[in-house]
């Protein structure tokens, strides 16, 4: 592990391991995967092509505090996945240091809104219609 992760803040709640891990990063991918041409960039994180109305505090609104557990999908330094409370979240943002700018996916079990947040502090809230889940 880099110096810069060790010292980085915490992220939120609890890893999520495979196979659950890569059950959930599939479903993600299914709903909320940005394929460009019919392929994903690879070297683009979600967060930073999710479209969606801007929402910088998100995490404030009452929709999103009320949530049993969600998904906390960071697709860089490497790829991981926690489980955490959406207080957690909060205090997550609030404590991080500026110079971690990780590309961050939160969705929850539904999948039906991903709020992204990308290291260049673009905060979008994408919902996705009940007939589009898988």
């Amino acid at each position: 592990m880099s110096d810069e992760v060790a010292h980085a803040t915490p992220f939120p709640g609890s890893e999520v391991l495979d196979p659950e891990k890569q059950h959930a990063i599939t479903r993600f991918d299914s709903v909320f995967g940005v394929h460009r041409g019919g392929t994903k960039p690879f070297n683009i994180p979600n967060a930073c092509l999710i479209e969606g109305e801007p929402a910088q505090n998100f995490w404030e609104s009452s929709e999103f505090l009320n949530r049993d557990r969600l998904f906390l999908f960071v697709e860089n330094h490497p790829t991981i996945l926690m489980t955490c409370m959406p207080r957690e979240v909060r205090v997550y943002f609030a404590s991080k240091e500026l110079w971690e700018d990780y590309d961050i996916c939160i969705f929850d079990e539904t999948m039906t809104f991903c709020y992204a947040a990308s290291h260049e502090d673009r905060f979008v809230l994408t919902r996705v219609k009940e007939d589009l889940k898988t």
